[in-house]
């Protein structure tokens, strides 16, 4: 039985997941103007979007909690990987295909392949996700291998990998806010690495791994079992320490940063994301509920690479509708629900589910 329950709350922290991830994308190029043009709505709004940082989070700790619960079966995960390659190669291909088509655009083959190669910002940036997930998948086997042989090794492995990955940015957050309090609004807005010789885990994507880990761990972790007070109370507190860094931040480099995208590394963001996972991951649903959470977890991967080609369509439709700052947690729901309803579909034609889901080419359902 707690397994079961354990499971129907991981979906729900999936669900959770893909309607703020679709959120952000929504919200992002309509972000309010905190340095040049501040008001009390834009400050608000900062603040609360603080929130959307845990997104991307939530998904690897979902991840880490289903991969390495189980020794890695080499077999069934180079299968995955081979999978999620082929995966990410076609809907490059395809999604900018799409967007393209959508904007009724044609910059020539050259052009084409190299915004397909560098995953063009404006056009295909949302598939990062793809390398880091196929990442992720690669190093599994590793990581497994050190939890179940040398579990010592393994745990001081992860605490290291997040002291140098998170310790910098909170390094760096604390320079801007030292900046800031004396005045120093130069525009020089780039960071530091404090551990530049010896942090091997500042290569682009390692942060994920921390999360990775830490859904693993909070998975079993029953130590926070009664302190679910505590654990609502650190959110709004955690989004504070975020809205105040970001603010120093866009004070000092004179434009408004980027308070989601860039912070994943941000203990502050790892704060926020560990308490909605333990918040949500005990969670017991009826059984319509747990039914619909259970076929939207199962479509996530679908519903994240779908997602985007119904954000640009709507966009192209509606573009008034989409800049209305009032709507976009409704506007975020219905673009979930239509990928939702076009991955169920095609997922049900054998020949093109492969495109939506690793299920069935690794251990389980994932």
């Amino acid at each position: 039985m707690a397994l079961q329950k354990r499971q129907h709350g991981l979906d729900l922290i999936k669900v959770l997941g893909m309607y703020l991830v679709i959120l952000y994308h929504v919200v992002y190029p309509h972000m309010p103007d905190v340095v040049t043009a501040p008001t009390l709505h834009g400050y608000l709004r900062y603040y609360l979007e603080t929130f959307l940082g845990c997104c991307v989070p939530l998904f690897f700790m979902v991840s880490g909690a289903l991969a390495l619960r189980h020794p890695a079966d080499l077999k069934r995960n180079t299968r995955r990987c081979v999978h999620l390659l082929v995966i990410m190669i076609l809907w490059v291909f395809l999604a900018l295909s799409c967007i393209l088509l959508l904007r009724r655009q044609w910059p020539g083959w050259n052009e084409f392949f190299a915004i397909a190669w560098e995953l063009r910002i404006g056009y295909i940036q949302y598939l990062w996700f793809l390398p880091c997930f196929l990442f992720l998948c690669l190093i599994t086997p590793v990581l497994s291998a050190l939890k179940f042989q040398s579990p010592k090794i393994y745990r001081y492995l992860m605490v290291l990998m997040a002291i140098l990955t998170f310790g910098d940015v909170f390094l760096n957050d604390g320079e801007y806010l030292i900046r800031w309090g004396l005045g120093q609004l130069d525009g020089r807005s780039w960071d530091r690495s404090f551990f530049w010789y010896v942090n091997f885990f500042g290569i682009y994507y390692w942060y994920s791994l921390v999360y990775y880990g830490l859904g693993d761990w909070l998975m079993t972790c029953e130590r926070f079992q009664k302190k679910k007070g505590w654990l609502l109370a650190a959110i709004p507190v955690c989004m504070l320490c975020l809205f105040v860094t970001a603010m120093a931040r866009s004070r000092v480099g004179l434009v408004t940063y980027n308070h989601v995208y860039y912070n994943y590394s941000s203990i502050f963001v790892l704060g926020i994301a560990s308490a909605v996972f333990l918040l949500l991951r005990d969670v017991t649903l009826g059984q319509r509920l747990a039914k619909v959470s259970t076929s939207m977890a199962e479509c996530s991967l679908g519903i994240y690479l779908v997602h985007w080609l119904v954000l640009e369509a709507l966009r192209q439709l509606a573009p008034g509708i989409m800049s209305r700052t009032l709507l976009f947690p409704a506007l975020a729901l219905l673009i979930l629900l239509l990928s939702w309803g076009i991955v169920w579909i095609c997922m049900k034609i054998p020949v093109v589910r492969g495109l939506f889901t690793l299920a069935g080419s690794g251990k389980g359902k994932s």
